[in-house]
């Protein structure tokens, strides 16, 4: 009998004939009809993991024993190739661009679809449309972090942003790439109304609240340069009735560390994994690898001494920690030193035991403050896929210097691929296959 709720009973890798669609096609598609049909497209797994880790391949963050002659996806993005993927023919998915479009797809169904629900209130309603376009936003974000420049409203705001898609109909023509300037727009405006309707409180830490979409607000807009509008959603993500926002990593072991799902730090929670990878030699050095808890808590290290982040150590998802960085770099950069190192200072006293030496920063100019909170946000946000954002909006600003690819992780030796300042390589291309099926669609380079 058919489920009378099934949203896609299958999702295509490949387009039909008569379709320019995304490269996300349903096989079949039925339209939810009640309140708990939503609710369980919400939890699905198709709408929970939002972070496109495979960013991190592209992060300085990063150390991959690989030749430069290596053409995977995961190499790549680590060489900084403007294409992903290499292969248009392929039966494969694009890296990235599939994932992002498909839940946009999902959480397009919801938001045309939501107050049609044969049951449920208004205010219901009102939450779960809400949930779904800070899922769209969400990936409108992420993917034009990737596929686009990174932007600064006053400097480009008619570069090319990406495809703005609203249809759940496969055979709707794609719409041509919106200006970086529209793109960011819709992503605000989803974002603030979602702030608004949003409940405090979920069920499951996957489903987002309210404090969770100021969150990923204050995240757009530190993105955006814009940073009295990032402190001002990052001040109201932390206004949450949580406890417990920032552990004291003191007082647990690999072993008692919560569960992602358990985990007070986090205000969204993102189950997406990272397979086993290592950290490039310039992030070792920042760490004081002794007696910093994130080291002994997070990585482990093998017989060669290369440090790795084990599978098992999820980190993604909105944070209480980020947002707290990001009210430091907005007092950094607005000259207020002192709650700039206060901030850092508090995250470091649940980071290092008081016998830590430097464990207390100081800074004697807000530039000497910037770098410090900079450095800091590194140092805790690694590998939550947050590091390639900070590269393309840190490049903007020439803040960036050269990043190299070195053999052996050894800054010493020999150099396999450089990302230079401002170089167009910040901006991937959009995937081949994608430009096959849409001959029309404007590319990067």
């Amino acid at each position: 009998m058919k489920s009378k709720y099934i949203i896609l009973l299958t999702v295509s890798l490949l387009l039909s004939a008569c379709s320019d669609f995304l490269e996300v096609t349903p096989k079949g598609e039925l339209i939810p009809e009640t309140i708990g049909d939503y609710e369980l497209i919400l939890n699905g797994g198709n709408l929970t993991d939002l972070t496109h880790l495979a960013t991190e391949y592209a992060s300085d963050n990063m150390y991959r024993s690989v030749g430069n002659d290596d053409v995977s996806t995961n190499s790549n993005l680590y060489f900084w190739r403007l294409d992903i993927d290499i292969d248009a023919t392929s039966t494969a998915p694009p890296v990235i661009w599939y994932d992002g479009y498909r839940q946009i797809f999902y959480a397009n169904v919801i938001i045309k679809n939501i107050y049609n629900a044969i049951d449920g209130t208004t205010a219901e309603k009102d939450a779960i449309y809400a949930e779904a376009t800070t899922v769209r936003a969400t990936d409108y974000f992420n993917l034009l972090t990737v596929f686009a420049n990174a932007y600064n409203p006053e400097v480009n705001p008619q570069d090319l942003g990406i495809p703005l898609v609203e249809a759940t109909d496969v055979t709707t023509p794609v719409p041509p790439r919106a200006s970086l300037q529209a793109s960011f727009e819709v992503i605000i405006n989803d974002l603030k109304n979602a702030v608004d309707k949003l409940p405090e409180m979920q069920t499951y830490p996957w489903r987002v609240n309210k404090y969770g979409a100021a969150g990923m607000l204050a995240r757009v807009y530190l993105y955006m340069h814009d940073y009295e509008k990032a402190n001002q959603y990052a001040t109201i993500a932390l206004s949450s009735p949580s406890s417990n926002k920032i552990l004291n990593y003191l007082n647990l072991t690999t072993t008692t560390f919560p569960s992602s799902s358990e985990n007070s730090e986090k205000i969204w929670m993102d189950n997406k994994l990272l397979a086993n990878e290592y950290y490039s030699q310039d992030l070792v050095d920042l760490y004081d690898l002794e007696n910093d808890t994130r080291i002994s808590l997070f990585t482990s290290t093998n017989s060669s001494g290369l440090v790795n982040r084990p599978r098992n150590r999820r980190n993604a998802g909105v944070s209480y920690p980020e947002m707290y960085l990001i009210q430091a770099e907005f007092s950094a950069r607005s000259g207020n030193i002192e709650n700039a190192l206060e901030i850092i200072n508090m995250i470091r006293s649940k980071r290092l035991p008081d016998t830590a030496e430097n464990l207390m920063l100081v800074a004697e100019t807000p530039e000497e403050a910037l770098t410090i909170v900079l450095e800091e946000r590194r140092r805790e946000l690694a590998y939550t896929g947050l590091r390639w954002y900070d590269m393309k909006r840190l490049d903007m600003d020439d803040r960036m210097p050269a990043v190299k690819r070195y053999s052996d992780n050894n800054p010493n030796g020999s150099v396999l691929g450089i990302l230079e300042p401002n170089s167009p390589n910040y901006s991937f291309e959009i995937p081949l296959k994608i430009q096959a099926l849409n001959p029309k669609i404007q590319t990067n380079h």
